[in-house]
């Protein structure tokens, strides 16, 4: 799995699902043909998206406990109530926005999960 970086402000969703079909964030914002600067992508579009890519996903999971799991994109919550989306590998967290912090931190807010199997 290859760490792929957001392009755009509210582009997590995009760069989970590049990361967990192993294709580029431009293929990805083609196939949900959104534009990124405008729109963003929820819980529903991201599972959707798997699936269509013939990724075997599960359906959402609220769980915090993420790393019971091989891969999954994990939902997390911060302290002003905004929504982000990041890849769990199996072994660690890869952020799309900014890949600076520590697993421990995610744990504590997470708030659900699509695992894909």
């Amino acid at each position: 799995m290859q760490y792929v970086k957001q392009k755009h402000k509210y582009g997590c969703g995009i760069a989970c699902i590049a990361m967990a079909s192993n294709l580029s964030y431009d293929e990805i914002v083609n196939i949900l043909n959104i534009n990124p600067k405008k729109e963003t992508t929820n819980i529903i579009k991201i599972y959707e998206t798997l699936i269509s890519l013939n990724i075997d996903a599960k359906p959402l999971v609220v769980s915090d406990n993420f790393t019971s799991y091989k891969k999954a994109i994990v939902f997390i919550k911060y302290d002003n109530n905004a929504f982000h989306a990041v890849m769990w590998n199996g072994k660690d967290i890869l952020d799309p926005e900014n890949n600076k912090y520590n697993n421990d931190y995610y744990k504590n807010k997470c708030i659900a999960l699509i695992p894909i199997i």
